[in-house]
């Protein structure tokens, strides 16, 4: 018996197409989100704590609920029964929330109740616990579903589906009207179809917005993304494979010495010249150092960035280079990481890694990346575990400039731990490194 859950907006189970009649009393929803959610199986006594403590009997409310829930879910082994709670749904079982948190943005963005909130309409009274837990996974969950429509807006860009990007971003403009990046991911989808007088009407509309609302004006890049070219509908330019080679280095070059702008330009002129060529591993890696640099060198130009990176995905894949889609992946997985967007950062940092094979260097790279994100949240001693190994793998490849970037990583976490001499050691090595490197925009 295959089972879909679906929390998100109104609360309903389904089993095998038919759908469950719903329990008797709220508080069975809320069991059931709870055990949803939860990272690891709560105790009963961590549920009548949570849901069931104001009760006549609140050992019997909750064995009362977890049979409502076991009746709703279709058996006694969906729950189990013993002194840890957990659900025990049958294979092939969908439950909305995991797909939001552990699916592919595609998926993620076909659920119903995407735009909704968590167990829309159940209210539980009595449980202040559960109500701040509940609070904040809305918030959460809702943050979430904003990461998805952008991730799945950027990926119909770089598959050339304007007007499915265009439909997504208004969505993502729907739950977040105030966002600037939603706003610039929607004018640039605009510019995707080649609607011109679209483009100019949504620009005036979001910038009108800004104005009435804050009072401010919008970023530069929103202007910028009216005005870029979209990669279906690009011009003719000159060329070929040798000069989106050339444009590529230079563009590289340019970059690493600090003249980000510049180099900018040379890897745009690169990423076109080589689709006209028609030379996919050449675009796969122009689009990749453009996306590279506009996410770490060019401050605030992180749409324009993962838009590239998405169109180094779909363009690496289909040359089947799993090295530069792995690279990618691991650069969309540090952007969610600058946003503080955990959850689907680590999904972009798993696929990379399984798309790494193996590779020392592009492991390195991952760990240091896994390494911060694990600082951030305060998980330290696993920051230094993953950091140290990133290290240790740049070291056995001999490559400075990313041995230069795990040090400074691992320095950066001795700092915020307040461990000032091992802070100092690592930093200075780095700091070296990237001198030799001559990698200026590190420095």
């Amino acid at each position: 018996m295959v089972s879909i859950v679906q929390l998100l907006g109104p609360p309903v189970v389904t089993r095998d197409g038919v759908v469950s009649t719903a329990p008797r009393g709220q508080k069975v929803w809320a069991l059931l989100a709870y055990l949803a959610l939860s990272r690891r199986p709560p105790t009963r006594q961590q549920l009548i704590e949570l849901l069931f403590q104001d009760a006549g009997d609140p050992a019997g409310t909750l064995r009362w609920n977890l049979s409502e829930l076991r009746r709703l879910l279709g058996g006694p082994e969906t729950v189990g029964n013993s002194s840890t709670v957990h659900l025990r749904l049958p294979g092939g079982s969908v439950v909305d929330v995991h797909v939001l948190q552990h699916g592919t943005a595609g998926a993620a963005a076909e659920l119903p109740g995407l735009d909704r909130e968590l167990i829309e309409g159940v209210s539980v009274d009595g449980s202040p616990g559960f109500t701040a837990w509940l609070l904040g996974e809305r918030r959460r969950l809702r943050a979430l579903g904003g990461a998805v429509l952008r991730e799945a807006a950027l990926r119909a860009l770089a598959a050339d589906r304007g007007r499915e990007a265009v439909e997504l971003a208004t969505r993502l403009v729907g739950t977040d009207p105030l966002s600037e990046d939603a706003h610039v991911l929607l004018v640039r989808a605009f510019a995707a179809t080649g609607d011109e007088v679209a483009v100019e009407a949504q620009l005036h509309t979001s910038v009108d917005l800004f104005h009435r609302e804050l009072g401010t004006d919008l970023a530069p890049e929103l202007y910028e993304a009216a005005r870029t070219e979209p990669w279906s509908v690009a011009p003719t330019r000159a060329g070929g494979r040798a000069s989106a080679r050339a444009s590529l280095e230079s563009g590289e070059a340019a970059v690493s010495a600090g003249a980000v702008e510049v180099g900018v330009r040379a890897l745009r002129d690169a990423a076109v010249a080589a689709r006209e060529a028609k030379e996919p591993a050449l675009e796969a890696a122009a689009q990749l150092a453009l996306g590279s640099a506009l996410v770490h060198a060019a401050k605030g130009r992180d749409e324009e960035g993962s838009a590239a990176l998405h169109r180094a995905i779909a363009v690496a894949g289909a040359a089947r280079d799993r090295q530069r889609e792995a690279a990618a992946h691991r650069e969309l997985g540090y952007v969610e990481l600058l946003r503080g967007d955990y959850a689907r950062g680590t999904v972009w940092l798993e696929h990379a890694a399984s798309l790494a094979d193996g590779d020392e260097l592009e492991m390195s790279r991952i760990r240091s990346v896994v390494g911060s994100a694990f600082s951030d949240v305060g998980r330290h001693d696993q920051a230094a575990v993953e950091l140290r190994a990133a290290i240790d793998l740049a070291e056995s490849v001999g490559h400075g400039r990313q041995l230069a970037w795990a040090l400074a990583c691992l320095g950066r976490t001795h700092l915020i731990r307040d461990e000032l001499d091992e802070a100092e050691e690592a930093l200075t090595a780095a700091r070296r490194l990237t001198e030799a490197e001559r990698w200026t925009t590190f420095i």
